[in-house]
């Protein structure tokens, strides 16, 4: 989002981005003319020979921090030693800079109570849901048609505004480049329209991450039937010590699918888990489990009916779907 207002506002900067975003051709620039570089980053090991987290290596004058989600075990088997790599990047911050943090995350509140630097709460942006599109208002009160939506998405323009506040970005101009702001690459992106139903595909495969996508199409689309389609593919979400961390992320939605492939976990040399297991660790038992994607699919097709929301979240691809052509090809049942 910074990234984004910063182009639009005409202020120069560097970055480097993970996911692509409409309008750039890459997503990493290095100068030697622009004053600002926006750098995301986390706390997942540099490189196999480096295990400090990537985010350690910036030396930030201003920083967001987002959330804390013990989403990485296999690099971090306790707790403690997740929170000692935000410790360490509090830690890191430039003399004289500036800390934005989520004030709804209760870990994260409390790690950041000793920190001696400026620091600045901040929470969801004040916004409503009218006929699927959520709205926003500014400091003068006008009404801004936004193209993203979820409770995390408006928790990271919150921060993202106060950034860009910090950058000399008026709010006027801050409110008029978000409302066309489309979101990333792979990130709650709408693959395809039947009528007055959706198909998405999201990147969301760590338990917070899930979970916030399921709450965000929820909140969206309370009247519709909420469909979860989620691929265990990578390395964390597929071991045995990860899967109760699963529990509830699934709730909200009205039919809950898990794309569990054993051929998978044989391959990156993680012990198998068996159906049960997954449904005990999502803490749901009407959850349907699938390792061959044909008979997902055949399933998902006869839950198609009017006002549906269908959602793909992976890392992967379902054990080789091309999901957008799968998307594009759904044929709804009319009732």
């Amino acid at each position: 989002m910074i990234v984004h207002v910063l182009n639009l506002a005409g202020i120069e900067a560097d970055y480097m981005v993970g996911a692509q975003l409409e309008g750039f051709e890459v997503m990493v620039r290095l100068t030697k003319t622009a004053k600002y570089i926006v750098l995301e980053g986390d706390e997942y090991p540099t490189s196999p020979i480096d295990k400090r987290s990537k985010f350690r290596h910036y030396h930030p004058h201003i920083a967001v921090l987002s959330g804390i989600a013990w989403d990485h075990v296999d690099e971090f088997p306790t707790f403690n030693e997740y929170l000692d790599q935000f410790r360490f990047f509090i830690q890191s911050i430039e003399p004289g800079g500036c800390l934005f943090y989520h004030q709804d995350d209760v870990e994260l509140v409390l790690l950041v109570s000793n920190a001696s630097l400026e620091k600045v709460a901040y929470s969801a942006h004040p916004h409503e849901v009218e006929l699927g599109i959520t709205k926003i208002r500014h400091n003068a009160g006008n009404s801004v048609n936004l193209k993203i939506f979820g409770l995390h998405n408006m928790a990271n323009l919150a921060a993202a505004q106060l950034v860009c506040q910090k950058l000399g970005v008026k709010d006027d101009a801050f409110f008029q480049a978000i409302s066309t702001f489309k979101g990333a690459s792979k990130r709650l992106e709408l693959l395809a329209a039947y009528r007055d139903s959706f198909i998405y595909r999201d990147f969301a495969h760590a338990p917070s991450k899930v979970k916030a996508t399921v709450s965000a199409l929820r909140m969206q689309y309370p009247a519709h039937r909420l469909i979860i389609c989620l691929e265990l593919q990578c390395y964390t979400s597929m071991c045995e010590t990860m899967i109760d961390q699963y529990k509830g992320t699934l709730d909200q939605a009205d039919d809950a699918i898990v794309f569990y492939d054993p051929k998978a976990a044989v391959y990156k040399k993680i012990p198998v888990m068996s159906f049960n297991r997954i449904k005990t660790g999502f803490d749901k038992n009407d959850l349907r489990i699938f390792s061959e994607n044909d008979r997902m699919l055949v399933y998902l097709h006869s839950l198609a009916k009017d006002q549906f929301i269908l959602a793909f979240l992976t890392c992967g691809r379902f054990g080789g779907l091309d999901i957008p052509a799968v998307a594009s090809e759904f044929q709804p049942i009319e009732v």
